[in-house]
């Protein structure tokens, strides 16, 4: 199915959108759509479950079909999977894609292919008591994938908003928690470990501000120290002072700034600056012994709120 097929097909889901059993049928056949169907009855549980214990906005999905390699068959079912939860289905697809599992990429019966443009996902929340799904467009599931395991590797780099991310989840957990348990020291010890997560989030990230800006005046004068090595023999020492000045004026403090300003040579220009890449990389270590501790401390606290998270009923999804 490519190209004008499957937008045509993708407007006929669109039409039927108010009705999933519509859909279904439009897209594939009886028995497909029955087991379908049947699959997404037995998510329904533990979609609701998951809706309730993270606060998230919406759960995803993903139903996989499969074809037979050279043949002219109509896709078959291979699984549905519950993905995970979060505010958007997109977001939910990042954050999967930062750990890949079968979930995303099942493996189909021998002689056959995972058919992606048969493939799509559904998008559940939340209404009233019971849950709405809708089916996002069928034959978008592999560049959407591809999209997401692109940012995926992008948040891997900008690691910065993860713990951030993780710690509020952990907050929407124990306060599920606090709200379901019966037992009074439950709900005391993980009101406890909420306001320690809190404090404890605090520190990690104002650490992880300090370590990272320490990080990049390490790498400004790891900079420095090479361009010196590159061009003391091309330019003036005023013309390589004033150069190496604009690569270390955005992190390095005054007096290094005025020392490399006051060097007659080059070995005074990389002493200038030899001076400056040890103090702020002894930062970095001191920096990065302190966020050892603190995230030693923030994973006691979340095994606490995840261990009283568990005893008080919450599926494995709900757990960061």
């Amino acid at each position: 199915m490519k190209g004008t097929e499957a937008a045509t097909r993708w407007q006929g889901v669109q039409d039927r959108a108010g009705n999933i059993k519509d859909v279904l049928d439009y897209l594939f056949s009886k028995a497909q759509e029955k087991a379908i169907t049947q699959r997404m009855t037995e998510h329904s549980v533990y979609v609701k479950d998951l809706l309730q214990w993270t606060g998230a906005k919406g759960v995803l999905v993903a139903v996989v079909m499969q074809s037979d390699v050279g043949q002219q068959m109509p896709p078959t079912y291979l699984s549905s999977e519950v993905v995970g939860a979060g505010g958007c289905p997109y977001d939910v697809l990042v954050a999967a894609s930062l750990k890949p599992s079968d979930k995303l990429y099942p493996s189909p019966a021998q002689g056959s292919r995972v058919d992606e443009d048969a493939s799509f996902f559904f998008w559940a929340t939340k209404q009233s008591d019971n849950l709405k799904w809708t089916v996002l467009a069928p034959g978008s599931r592999g560049p959407l994938l591809d999209r997401a395991k692109a940012d995926a590797d992008l948040k891997r780099l900008l690691a910065d908003k993860q713990p951030v991310d993780e710690a509020n989840r952990l907050l929407a957990l124990a306060a599920e928690t606090r709200r379901r348990a019966v037992d009074d020291e439950v709900k005391k010890l993980t009101a406890q470990a909420a306001k320690d997560l809190k404090d404890v989030a605090a520190q990690r990230a104002a650490i992880q501000q300090e370590l990272n800006s320490a990080l990049h005046a390490a790498d400004a004068a790891k900079g420095a120290t090479a361009w010196i090595e590159k061009a003391q023999l091309m330019v003036s020492i005023g013309s390589l002072a004033a150069q190496v000045n604009a690569m270390l004026k955005p992190t390095a403090p005054a007096s290094t700034l005025n020392a490399v300003n006051s060097a007659s040579d080059v070995k005074g220009l990389n002493d200038a600056v030899t001076t400056y890449l040890s103090e702020v990389t002894k930062k970095v270590e001191f920096k990065q012994g302190q966020l050892k501790t603190v995230v030693e401390t923030y994973e006691k606290v979340k095994v606490t709120i995840t261990g009283e998270a568990q005893k008080a009923g919450a599926p494995p999804g709900a757990l960061p």
